[in-house]
């Protein structure tokens, strides 16, 4: 049995810094993509105007700030149509090999989060 070649390793080093950056494990500025709202809090001196809640101040006597999580961990799966338009080319390499390394990439990137 033939496995296709796993050429998009040379994007892990990078896509894992990127995701090192959204779970907070490096410090960045803003808070970036891959965050869900958590709560909302009373504001405090050094907190970032632009997290000011407007509409949940309005409501009540205090300034509130929206606090944020990183996204939630789920489980994933992997899905690959080899259907027969999986034997397509896609230039050289038929299109079901293009899908698995895909497929490996996304599970290497999804490993070191759990």
């Amino acid at each position: 049995m033939l496995v296709p070649r796993f050429d998009s390793r040379r994007h892990l080093p990078e896509k894992l810094a990127r995701l090192r950056v959204i779970d907070g494990v490096q410090v960045t500025r803003g808070r970036g993509h891959g965050t869900e709202f958590d709560t909302l809090r009373e504001y405090a001196v050094g907190d970032d105007v632009r997290s000011i809640d407007w509409r949940g101040s309005a409501r009540r006597a205090d300034v509130l700030v929206r606090t944020w999580r990183p996204a939630g961990t789920g489980a994933w799966f992997c899905v690959l149509d080899t259907g027969r338009t999986s034997a397509l080319r896609l230039g050289d390499e038929p299109r079901l090999d293009t899908a698995i390394d895909a497929a490996l990439l996304l599970t290497a990137l999804a490993a070191p989060g759990g």
